[in-house]
């Protein structure tokens, strides 16, 4: 079942999740008057062992994607990863999640997944070319190439949120690159996070020319004096574009995440 926010979870049903996770962080919190627990999985593959089920929440995150290397013209900031939230019941049994790893330079984030004895789910990678990665919760950004002029500023990466974040081509006189969009707030471990967020766009080759800024924990564009910086692992972030002219490299998209959230007495 897709995400209920007024859903009563966790203990509901049989009582609280019993369970065992190989390389996992765990811990509890309180949010809304309501006290909670969950594992959190921020890399590679491994399982989660339920010796009793429960009703859960999921956030599935995988990774952003890379920021575009410029040429003659500057890169594009990476896509914001994917961002999916669901309700669901584990059942006694052995489950399988993979968190996707953020994109090199030029390269897609990777998908993150939960499946096992009742149930799948998955989610896409931000794109290196800037596109928001699919399914996710709420839509994805778009995002343009911003290939016209010579010397032309990088687009800024779409994001996993649904409103004013789509990337986007600064005007052809403007030498700065597009910021990112803006990703996905959430509290599944006690911190409200940002989830999917875009980077930003290389700058143009001009003097003093700016990169854009990648929404939160997502890489900035490289300006003319300085480097694309690279997402924040956890957070699905897009890397940030290169700039034009006298190209180095795009940077890396963030490693996403995956969190199991449960209700406790």
């Amino acid at each position: 079942m897709r995400f209920t926010p007024t859903a009563f979870l966790g203990s509901s049903i049989g009582g609280s999740l019993i369970a065992t996770a190989n390389g996992a962080t765990s811990g509890s919190f309180i949010s809304g008057g309501i006290n909670y627990a969950f594992f959190q999985f921020t890399t590679g593959s491994t399982t989660l062992n339920v010796s009793t089920g429960a009703n859960i929440d999921i956030l599935l995150v995988a990774g952003g994607g890379g920021g575009y290397t410029g040429s003659t013209f500057a890169g594009n900031g990476g896509g914001g990863a994917g961002v999916d939230l669901v309700n669901a019941r584990l059942l006694r049994g052995t489950y399988t999640i993979s968190v996707g790893s953020g994109g090199t330079p030029n390269e897609n984030g990777q998908t993150t997944s939960l499946t096992g004895y009742n149930l799948s789910y998955n989610v896409g990678g931000g794109r290196a070319d800037g596109t928001s990665g699919a399914p996710q919760f709420n839509l994805a950004g778009s995002s343009v190439s911003c290939a016209g002029l010579n010397n032309s500023a990088g687009g800024g990466g779409g994001s996993a949120a649904a409103t004013g974040s789509s990337a986007f081509c600064p005007p052809s006189n403007v030498p700065n690159g597009a910021n990112g969009g803006e990703g996905l707030t959430y509290n599944f471990n006690g911190t409200a996070s940002v989830y999917g967020s875009g980077g930003g766009g290389g700058s143009a080759a001009n003097a003093f020319a700016q990169g854009g800024i990648g929404g939160t924990n997502a890489g900035n564009g490289a300006s003319y004096n300085t480097l694309p910086t690279n997402a924040t692992n956890g957070f699905g972030g897009g890397g940030g574009g290169d700039k034009a002219g006298n190209p180095n490299v795009g940077a890396n998209g963030g490693n996403g995440t995956l969190i199991i959230r449960y209700q406790i007495q």
